[in-house]
């Protein structure tokens, strides 16, 4: 449960650090009410890019999707970042690719490696949580 960390439902940034073992649909972090109605997550497509999707009351209200893509097998760090001015993720150090959103409500909890149903295929090493949206720069900084 959110309640467990100082979580902020205005803004925050999730960070992971993992390995994907298979290029299909791979959930790695997500912020949720209980349901895909209302969530916030981080995952890896089929063709292996990394997206940043905000839904609220079952609409997808923002997505930004990296500019570069993971490789079955090979470590990978990046972030999601989220503020009433939308959702943003980097890749490896990569400029951070932004789309307005806004942030779902009433969130109680985060999953790791899991969404609401599908599995990760792979591994995670290292999750962080920021209680705030980090810069451009920073959000550069930890995934290099």
């Amino acid at each position: 449960p959110v309640s467990a960390f100082p979580f902020n439902p205005a803004e925050g940034t999730l960070y992971c650090h993992g390995t994907v073992l298979a290029l299909r649909y791979s959930p790695l972090l997500q912020l949720d009410a209980d349901s895909a109605a209302n969530r916030i997550f981080l995952d890896v497509t089929e063709i292996g890019t990394m997206r940043a999707v905000s839904t609220v009351a079952g609409s997808v209200s923002g997505m930004a999707s990296s500019s570069g893509t993971v490789t079955a097998g090979t470590a990978f760090r990046t972030a999601l970042a989220y503020s009433s001015a939308g959702v943003g993720i980097t890749l490896n150090g990569a400029a951070p690719v932004t789309a307005a959103a806004a942030p779902p409500s009433g969130i109680t909890t985060l999953r790791v490696g899991i969404d609401s149903s599908n599995p990760m295929s792979g591994h995670i090493h290292h999750i962080a949580y920021f209680p705030r949206r980090l810069s451009t720069a920073n959000l550069q900084a930890i995934t290099v």
